[in-house]
């Protein structure tokens, strides 16, 4: 399958390993993949998204061309390689849209750096943590659980918290009903400013 039009690809040495991610569009949010994925993964939402935000779509630390380090894969390591890209980048504060892994990578994130979070997305992922935890996690202005196959409620976790239950779809709801994932993306990153 072809790349998504407007794209550039860039590497950096950042948190001692060679990262590489795409780019596109602007204010930032940051896609996170999941286990044994890459910056593909989101090629259905990278165009979508590009033509309001920056899209900055990683690969993760040991993923795609990115680096493949003996060690770092505690979450934190791996949230410090996050925090490095938007220091590179120039970014003060971003979106996040993490699946399987990258929604654990996006929470430690979220939970070191806060101030420095726009909003979270976590898709076919609850951390299992406390409600607190939750909070301390999903950033001041917001988390979006795009979760299959339950609807997911919360009170006291961030300012706007939406559970979206899609039918029908396996793990992969990015890939398999992106219509769904992209709508509800562009609603909820709409009030995101980076």
């Amino acid at each position: 399958m072809p790349e998504p039009p407007d794209l550039t690809h860039h590497t950096a040495q950042l948190n001692r390993i060679k990262q590489h991610w795409v780019s596109a569009g602007r204010p930032p949010v940051h896609l996170l993949h999941g286990f044994t994925e890459t910056w593909y993964g989101r090629r259905k939402q990278v165009p979508v998204l590009a033509e309001r935000f920056t899209v900055i779509a990683p690969d993760l630390r040991g993923c795609g061309d990115t680096d493949k380090p003996a060690a770092g894969y505690d979450k934190r390591t791996m949230a410090n390689d996050v925090v490095a890209l938007l220091d590179r980048l120039g970014h003060e504060r971003s979106a996040l849209v993490g699946h399987d892994r990258g929604y654990r990578v996006g929470t430690r994130f979220a939970k070191d750096h806060r101030e420095r979070v726009d909003g979270a997305v976590a898709m076919d992922n609850i951390p299992p943590c406390h409600r607190r935890d939750v909070r301390r996690a999903s950033g001041p202005d917001g988390l979006l659980v795009l979760h299959v196959p339950r609807r997911v409620r919360g009170k006291g976790i961030a300012r706007d918290v939406r559970g979206v239950c899609i039918p029908q779809c396996g793990r992969l709801c990015q890939e398999e009903r992106s219509d769904v994932v992209n709508r509800e993306l562009l609603g909820f990153l709409t009030g995101c400013n980076g």
